[in-house]
C-alpha cells in the first residue's frame, strides 16, 4: 500500500491481522490475504476520543460501516473501505496520529464463510457447505444486536452472546447449528430471522 502495514497472516485460514497508522487523507493499507475480503473489523487503539469497532463486510458494500459495539444498522461511510481489492483497501483517516488493528477475512471453502441472508420470521437453514462452530449474525437494514452462536457453550439450543453489549449469555434462544449451515430461531425474530429483514453473517468450521 502506499503507507506501511505491519501484517500477519494465514492465508489458508483466509485471515490477517494489520497494524497501520493513518495518515489523513486517502491511503491504501495492504492486508496480505491475496484475496479480497469480504469482512474487515477495524479499531482505533491510541484514543479514547469515541472511536469504534468499524466493519465492512461485502454484502452491505464499499462506502458504508456497521459498528461492532452498537445494534445500529449500516450506516453511508465514504471514508471507510472505498476500493476493497485482493492486496489493497483504501480508506481515509482525518488524523495522522491514529494507530489502527484491523482483521481481515476472506471465504475459505469447506472452513469459513461470510455471507448474507433474508429473514422469514420461519424455520430455515442458511447453508454454509459445512458444520460450523461459531457463527456472528448483525441484521444490516436495521438496528438490531450482533448475535454470537457456537457449539462450545450449551446444547442444540445455543446461548447467545451480544457483542455490542456487556450482558451475561442469553440461554436457551433457539438458534441452531446444523452439519451444513445454521438456523436462526423463530421466535422472537428481530435480532436474526425479520420476516424481510436482511442479515450478514461471518461462520468458521
Amino acid at each position: 500500500g502506499t503507507i506501511t502495514s505491519t501484517v500477519a497472516v494465514n492465508k489458508e485460514a483466509g485471515f490477517s491481522i494489520v497494524k497501520y497508522t493513518g495518515t489523513g487523507s486517502n491511503a491504501t493499507i495492504g492486508h496480505g490475504l491475496g484475496a479480497t475480503p469480504q469482512l474487515i473489523i477495524d479499531k482505533v487503539y491510541n484514543s479514547n476520543a469515541g472511536y469504534g469497532w468499524t466493519v465492512y463486510s461485502e454484502p452491505t458494500g464499499t462506502g458504508k460501516a456497521l459498528t461492532l459495539n452498537s445494534s445500529g444498522a449500516v450506516a453511508n461511510d465514504a471514508n471507510f473501505c472505498s476500493v476493497v481489492g485482493s492486496s489493497t483497501i483504501t480508506s481515509y483517516y482525518t488524523s495522522s496520529s491514529f494507530d489502527h488493528i484491523a482483521y481481515f477475512f476472506t471465504s475459505i471453502p469447506g472452513y469459513s464463510k461470510i455471507g448474507s441472508y433474508v429473514g422469514t420470521g420461519g424455520a430455515f437453514t442458511v447453508y454454509t457447505g459445512f458444520a460450523p462452530s461459531f457463527v456472528m449474525i448483525k441484521r444490516s437494514d436495521s438496528a438490531a444486536n450482533w448475535v454470537i452462536i457456537d457449539n462450545k457453550r450449551g446444547g442444540t439450543s445455543r446461548a447467545r452472546l451480544y457483542p455490542n453489549l456487556s450482558n451475561a449469555e442469553d440461554n436457551n434462544q433457539g438458534d441452531t447449528l446444523t452439519s451444513n449451515g445454521f438456523s436462526p430461531r423463530t421466535t422472537p425474530t428481530a435480532d436474526t430471522n425479520i420476516n424481510g429483514g436482511t442479515f450478514i453473517y461471518l461462520a468458521i468450521a
